[in-house]
């Protein structure tokens, strides 16, 4: 059995397979506890071989519970049995120190990338393998690419971040809805039409950019896989999953800066795909004009989406609750179908400054009169 070792940095060194010496003195300390000597031993044929025979019996009893198991060396008896329920979540183990090694970086969604007996990382490479239909070489390239991804934009400092205040103040919200079973629904919102100033709020598109991957990065943290202590059915639902509403009300076409806006709309889609598709459940489009020429302009960033993950658009936004599980419906907000209160007082924001405030003195308002007056 590898035994392998992560940190945030990414980086990993794997453990060296060694045959098994006769003096086990000082071995216990390099490998996990309850880990085996997976050495292919030479079997012994034949009767008395002096002082030898404990040592050789001992052997032939590792070689007959490795029969037992499947006489896999490469998938020793010791590892844990979930490995097994789906083909390729073993070999993609074995190619975690080399993927770490090469993106540089070990942590994703708040998880530092560990072996196969820590349970956060088990779902998340379960979460790839999923999402690239059980196909190994996919599954690695996508996971490389993600880790390269969160270690060149570092979305944690994003997150934790203090954003502009003018321009995001409303635009963005999280929340947190209980079902019946007590499970958790992550949900994060965009208001577009919130917007003060369309040239102001989505004229710098990667100031946008970062806002946008720390309200992600927060509802990613707000799933809770790192505290996740049972391990997925391959085939089953996964619990740790969020929706994205996208709200295009008063959202004009005509408006000064919808191309702006446009830019950011699809880039909201591309962060998406590039480092959170696999947290993805479901995304909804409401308050989508109906009138043929607009909606036919909205269906430009619509058809942008690069990603296998289920989308709605919605025309009238109160029917975004019948798209939700019954016990969450009535605590939506009641503009979207629901009977709960607005998100301006039941979700969070991402972290913005407050606004500054400029104190302006007479003296500092003849000076302003003046400079107006006496431009040239």
């Amino acid at each position: 059995m590898s035994n392998r070792r992560g940190n945030e940095g990414g980086s990993v060194k794997q453990g060296e397979r060694a045959a098994a010496p006769k003096s086990t003195t000082g071995e216990s300390s390099q490998r996990p506890t309850g880990a085996q000597d997976d050495t292919i031993r030479e079997e012994v044929v034949g009767g008395d071989n002096g002082g030898g025979d404990n040592n050789n019996n001992t052997k032939n009893d590792g070689n007959n519970k490795n029969d037992q198991d499947g006489g896999n060396p490469d998938n020793p008896p010791d590892r844990p049995d979930y490995l097994d329920k789906h083909p390729q979540l073993g070999p993609l183990f074995d190619r975690l120190p080399n993927i770490i090694n090469v993106a540089r970086h070990g942590e994703i969604w708040g998880v530092n990338l560990l072996d196969e007996r820590h349970i956060p990382t088990v779902n998340i490479l379960i979460k790839f393998l999923r999402a690239s239909d059980g196909d190994l070489h996919r599954a690695e390239e996508r996971l490389i690419s993600v880790l390269e991804w969160r270690r060149d934009m570092n979305p944690i400092r994003l997150a934790n971040t203090q954003h502009n205040h003018q321009r995001f103040r409303d635009l963005g919200y999280l929340t947190h809805y209980t079902d019946n079973a007590g499970e958790e629904v992550v949900t994060t919102w965009i208001i577009y039409g919130v917007a003060r100033d369309f040239n102001i709020t989505y004229g710098n598109r990667y100031n946008f950019r970062d806002w946008h991957i720390a309200l992600l990065e927060m509802a990613a943290h707000e799933l809770k896989i790192d505290e996740s202590t049972i391990v997925m059915n391959y085939g089953g639902p996964d619990p740790h999953k969020m929706r994205q509403v996208q709200d295009f009300k008063n959202v004009s076409f005509t408006q000064s800066g919808y191309s702006k806006f446009k830019r950011c709309a699809k880039w909201t889609i591309d962060t998406v795909t590039a480092a959170y598709q696999e947290l993805l459940y479901e995304r909804y489009f409401v308050n989508v004009p109906a009138i043929k020429g607009c909606r036919s302009k909205f269906s430009e960033i619509l058809r942008s989406q690069n990603t296998t993950r289920p989308f709605y658009a919605i025309t009238d936004g109160k029917e975004l609750s019948s798209k939700f599980p019954n016990s969450i419906k009535v605590q939506l907000p009641q503009s979207y179908g629901g009977k709960g209160g607005d998100l301006q007082t039941n979700a969070r924001e991402v972290h913005l400054r407050a606004p500054s405030v400029t104190l302006i003195t007479a003296d500092s308002r003849r000076k302003i009169t003046f400079n107006r007056l006496f431009w040239w």
